[in-house]
């Protein structure tokens, strides 16, 4: 029923001419080439950003749901029209209350006028007809509403005496309209004491205050919309009252006597009567007083609304808070580089989880490097200074030193950059390609190898091959430049135990092992579709033009390591 809400609401005020229904049905608007807009779910105020979102039941979850997401928004000048309103009382009198035992008699004449028709034309300029019907059913306890003073309360915590949560409008007070232009408002509790009078006194200034449009008489005609086959036919104007009779008031004929309709095929009997037999009558749209569950249905199909509607629904404020965010910090790394800021950029979250080789530690790394998202603090120094010996007199850094201008990150970047130097890459900038671990084209020195091999190829396998060999070059520098960003960081935090080995050596001579590992892994995954001799081949060469071949640093050293003695104390069971 809340997710039915949440639709209703939504439907009735996009209503238009192919969403009949519940544009129609709520509204009843006479047959029009567009539907007038309206808005069922009076929340006038902000939506309340704070409180959780899930609660005990599934009924005050979808109730929570409709109170936020759902509803017309309030104007910018919602608050000041609510205070200049309450302000009229100074000048022409408060509103009159009357009570007469459980009922009271609501004089609304001081707050009507310029003032107040100005405020109603306001909201329905901006929402459209505001339908009164559903008023009584506003929950007590998330409905929000600006005091005399502009200040946001709810019933249940200004009026604790006679709301308490839970309780909806309806439970509270009744009303109807007089012929005079008041109200005549029934107080439904059990005791209608002198405190209870005053309450209500209250909350009725407060909805008037809110809701300037009780002061006018609904407007909810009962109107019935139909459509014929003939496009000539006059519309016939006719009425379900309030006690399911059927009027009508076709022109030139006088009033007939009223019909009682018991179901929705007694209005459509009723309507081909009234246009006679020589017109066809296509469709009747169901009428509220006959079908209250309408909302459920779309022409002569159910309304069968995905969940991932009203789950986009629910991401809509999420989602634009993260894009604030991540505009705020893509704006931090073009401050720091253009270059590193447009790979950044590039660098999505798709891209990230299409390298090949990358664990999800791997994956998190370089989705936190884009978004800013990693922490800068060196725990040994509680400060945000960079942990290796050239740069200790640095109090403050940012990322971009830590990932580019690091002396220890222009170290491993040249283990990187000189095997594709070697492979032929003519480019010297390399800052845009590594960020957004893209490299355009194939180095000359991969294609001269791999060309040797292809020209023994049939012509029709040579195009295929081809685009393998390219993709599995591109594939390679994305896994290369991946492993050097996490060498960076993996070398930053090494810092931060005694026990780790921080030497260039070690954290070299490992890039160089992972990027053999890598290249070997990407392309044997890239040329899988092809014969196993021709993929090793291929892969081999691909991988030794990179430096497969190379043993590491030139001063590499063995590590060490540690070794661990566990002793178990007792003996075995016999």
């Amino acid at each position: 029923m809340a997710l039915a809400a949440v639709t209703v609401n939504v439907w009735a005020i996009e209503a238009d001419t192919g969403a009949k229904i519940v544009g129609d049905v709520v509204g009843n608007p006479v047959v029009k080439p567009v539907a007038d807009s309206i808005y069922i779910t009076p929340r006038h105020t902000a939506a309340q950003n704070q409180g959780k979102l899930m609660h005990d039941t599934l009924w005050a979850t979808g109730m929570k749901i409709c109170a936020i997401h759902s509803g017309a928004g309030p104007l910018p000048g919602k608050r000041d029209m609510v205070r200049a309103l309450g302000r009229m009382e100074y000048f022409k009198g408060k509103v009159g209350l009357q009570w007469r035992g459980r009922r009271l008699l609501v004089n609304m004449k001081p707050m009507m006028g310029p003032l107040c028709d100005q405020y109603i034309s306001t909201e329905i300029t901006a929402h459209g007809t505001f339908i009164t019907e559903w008023l009584p059913y506003v929950d007590l306890a998330t409905v929000r509403l600006y005091t005399a003073t502009g200040r946001v309360v709810t019933p249940t915590s200004q009026f604790k005496l006679i709301c308490t949560p839970g309780q909806q409008l309806r439970d509270v007070i009744h009303w109807k309209w007089m012929d005079n232009g008041g109200l005549v408002v029934t107080a439904l509790a059990r005791k209608v004491s002198k405190p209870v009078q005053r309450k209500i006194g209250g909350l009725i200034r407060l909805l008037l205050l809110n809701y300037p449009q009780l002061s006018r008489r609904g407007e909810h005609t009962g109107a019935v919309t139909y459509f014929t086959k003939d496009d000539t036919h006059v519309p016939v104007t006719c009425q379900v009252t309030a006690d399911i009779h059927f009027l009508s008031n076709a022109q030139g004929s006088e009033a007939t006597e009223p019909v009682t309709l018991e179901s929705h095929r007694d209005l459509v009997a009723a309507m081909q009567s009234e246009v006679g037999s020589t017109t066809t009558i296509t469709e009747v749209l169901p009428h509220p007083r006959l079908a209250r569950l309408v909302c459920l249905w779309a022409g002569k199909r159910r309304w069968k609304t995905p969940r991932r509607i009203f789950k986009a629904k629910l991401r809509i404020r999420a989602e634009a808070k993260g894009t604030v965010i991540a505009a705020t910090r893509q704006g931090r790394w073009a401050g720091m580089s253009k270059d590193a800021a447009a790979g950044i950029t590039a660098l999505a979250w798709k891209r990230i989880r299409r390298v090949v080789g990358l664990n999800p530690w791997g994956e998190q790394i370089l989705l936190r490097i884009k978004h800013q998202a990693v922490s800068l603090c060196n725990p040994v120094t509680a400060g945000l200074g960079c942990p290796h010996a050239d740069c200790v007199r640095l109090d403050r850094i940012d990322l971009h030193h830590v990932f580019w201008g690091c002396p220890a990150a222009t170290e491993l970047r040249a283990s990187l950059i000189n095997r594709w130097k070697s492979a032929g890459v003519k480019r010297t900038d390399f800052e845009e390609a590594i960020f957004s671990l893209t490299l355009q084209g194939t180095p000359t020195g991969i294609a001269r190898a791999t060309g040797r091999i292809v020209a023994e190829l049939p012509e029709d396998q040579i195009e295929e091959l081809g685009d393998a060999i390219e993709k599995a070059t591109a594939r390679c520098w994305s896994i290369g430049a991946a492993q050097y960003l996490l060498a960076v960081w993996r070398w930053r935090v090494a810092f931060f135990d005694d026990q780790n080995d921080v030497s260039p050596a070690c954290h070299v001579a490992g890039l160089a092992n992972r990027l053999r590992t890598g290249h070997r892994d990407v392309t044997q995954d890239c040329l899988a579709h092809l014969p196993p001799q021709l993929c090793d081949r291929i892969s081999s060469v691909i991988c030794t033009v990179l430096g497969a071949e190379w043993a590491g640093h030139d001063h590499a050293v063995p590590r060490g390591g540690y070794c661990y003695l566990v002793a178990f104390a007792g003996r075995s069971a016999t």
